[in-house]
């Protein structure tokens, strides 16, 4: 079997994908973090030059000038900022991570396919998985989805969970499709960590996702009664098999703080302080939203009034009322705009491919679902899944234009 250069620094600019990933969650509270960011996307640049007969055609793409918007706006509302050193500071995140997020974008959108960046991405996952039971240890992790959950150590807990449960996603995903059944055992030591730390957001993603990723497939199937008794049958299989999983001891952390969630809104019942805490937060940033609709108070802001009026400095957890606090209208239309012109592109060309429309779709709303309890818009990881998401609507963009270049291609005459 020969094996020719460009396919092995594919697979190492793979690997290198795989390590920035899961490095973002692996390294995030060490300072020299970003100088090992730099230097792997350097590394990747490297390879593609060589791979291309150094040739590295960058072109100006849709990413690129919402995420220069946005970050031209966030240093704008420094103007106006309570503190303008926390919009300064967000800025640079979201440029810093912009150029290197760019060296990526630029190897993925020639090869015009977007699978493997994905499996990067859930692989990413796993080796994320790996690193927190090295360091937690399993004993402490089985412990923690029954008491008192894992603490943020060497990173939040939350955003690692949330990792498995797209890795999850993906995985699910290949595995309805007949496709790595092998790595799928990968999927219960994903559990176990989302057991762990009893994060409620990941365990709505990995339900959802799940679920949801089934139903997208099955209604990408000819025949409209086939369609509807095989989503009948499975989603009915699928959903015992939740069920018995549920039942499973590793999630009572889980079960009960989803509990005490709901106890809140529906008013009985004991709610937990996070809940009440984040419900708060939220009160408190659309209060001064209402003073300030325009332009907010200054990107980065808003855990000035936190700290002011709820004697807890951070963040608002709710990426919308962040923005609306911090950033206003404005600020708020600037990013969700991405968001916007990714949905309207996945669904105008959604018979392009199925499969991509399909887990891309339930990505990026099960993303935008989850930015209700969760500050995103200055996460390295996520401006990198938003990488993502934009090479897949430019794959489905590209394939949308050969079925239309090859539909006027004139019938072959016989003879």
């Amino acid at each position: 079997m020969k094996i020719s250069v460009s396919s092995i620094i594919e697979k190492l600019i793979w690997l290198l994908a795989v390590f920035l990933f899961a490095s973002f969650l692996i390294f995030d509270t060490y300072s020299w973090g970003r100088y090992a960011f730099f230097g792997v996307s350097i590394l990747i640049v490297l390879l593609n030059a060589i791979n291309y007969n150094g040739i590295l055609r960058w072109r100006l793409q849709p990413f690129h000038i919402f995420a220069l918007l946005f970050a031209g706006y966030v240093a704008l509302s420094s103007l106006w900022a309570m503190q303008p050193s926390d919009p300064i500071t967000k800025s640079k995140t979201i440029l810093q991570v912009l150029l290197c997020a760019s060296m990526l974008y630029l190897h993925y959108d020639r090869t015009n396919n977007t699978r493997p960046l994905c499996l990067a991405v859930m692989w990413s996952g796993y080796v994320v998985v790996v690193y927190a039971i090295l360091f937690y240890g399993l004993d402490t992790m089985l412990a923690s989805s029954q008491d008192i959950r894992l603490e943020n150590e060497f990173s939040n807990v939350n955003n690692i969970a949330m990792a498995a449960a797209i890795s999850c996603m993906l995985q699910w995903n290949e595995v309805i499709h007949k496709r790595n059944i092998w790595s799928a055992v990968m999927i219960i030591p994903s559990v176990i960590l989302i057991g762990a730390t009893q994060s409620r957001k990941a365990f709505i993603l990995l339900l959802a996702g799940v679920v949801l990723v089934y139903v997208m497939k099955t209604m990408g199937q000819k025949g409209f009664f086939k369609k509807v008794l095989s989503l009948l049958f499975y989603l009915v299989l699928l959903l015992v098999a939740m069920r018995v999983v549920l039942s499973l001891p590793i999630f009572s952390g889980s079960l009960e703080r989803m509990g005490r969630m709901l106890n809140f809104w529906s008013e009985e019942g004991t709610a937990d302080h996070s809940t009440i805490m984040r419900n708060d937060m939220m009160e408190l940033g659309m209060e001064w939203f209402k003073k300030n609709p325009i332009g907010g108070i200054g990107m980065g802001n808003p855990h000035i009034l936190s700290a002011r009026y709820l004697n807890f400095d951070a963040y608002l957890h709710n990426n919308f009322v962040e923005l609306l606090c911090g950033g206003g209208i404005v600020g708020f239309a600037v990013y969700y705009s991405m968001h916007v012109y990714l949905l309207f592109n996945l669904i105008k060309y959604r018979k392009a491919d199925h499969e991509t429309f399909s887990i891309a779709m339930v990505w990026l709303l099960l993303t935008l679902i989850m930015h209700y309890g969760m500050v995103t818009y200055y996460s390295k990881l996520q401006w990198y899944y938003l990488v993502v998401h934009f090479l897949n609507v430019s794959q489905l963009k590209r394939k949308h234009k050969e079925m239309i270049d090859n539909a006027k291609k004139p019938a072959p005459q016989g003879d």
